[in-house]
């Protein structure tokens, strides 16, 4: 299910929004289902084309896409001006996964692949994260003790702690969502 894709946590930004803010014409969106996402992403599997889509729980916005914009840094950044983005990607075959929060156009922490924890440039060990963020880690180690890809539950578990959504493949499956193509990959200059 996440294989290959970004998922993108914002708070108080619409879908239509967050596509604008994309470089998307919501206009040219139409709704669809999770299946029919999946469906979209297997037709294009080897193609450079982003696909996005987003869906409202509560006062987020859900945005799936398969080309790692979710987590690109500079566009979390942008997205994150004045609320709350949490973000992870994962690329199975590479073993690649990443973790991204941001409030207000700062970042709280991220998790880089070969890097591991890191807030800016220094690596950021338990007793050197935010606070909130370490009580996650502690709650996440517990209740997966030994897994070290933290594609295997932790990841999930992080935002579902900073969002308040439990992702589930069932309310995945409830969603409305609001998909289509962008017309240039955002994380490309």
């Amino acid at each position: 299910m996440a294989d290959g894709k970004t998922f993108t946590y914002v708070k108080g930004v619409s879908p239509a929004d967050l596509v604008t803010r994309w470089g998307g014409d919501p206009a040219t969106f139409t709704p669809m289902t999770f299946a029919e996402m999946v469906e979209q992403w297997w037709r294009l599997y080897d193609r450079q084309v982003p696909l996005v889509a987003a869906a409202v729980i509560s006062d987020w916005t859900l945005a799936i896409d398969n080309r790692y914009i979710g987590v690109d840094e500079k566009i979390v950044e942008r997205l994150s001006a004045g609320t709350r983005v949490v973000s992870h990607f994962l690329l199975e075959i590479k073993a690649l996964h990443d973790f991204r929060w941001f409030e207000d156009g700062q970042e709280q922490i991220s998790f880089y692949p070969q890097e591991g924890f890191m807030v800016g440039d220094t690596h950021a060990e338990p007793d050197h994260m935010p606070v909130a963020f370490a009580e996650i880690v502690g709650r996440s180690d517990a209740r997966f003790p030994g897994v070290w890809n933290i594609n295997e539950g932790p990841v999930f578990v992080w935002a579902e702690e900073l969002t308040g959504i439990t992702l589930t493949p069932e309310l995945l499956g409830e969603l409305s969502f609001l998909g289509g193509f962008l017309p240039a990959d955002p994380t490309k200059p």
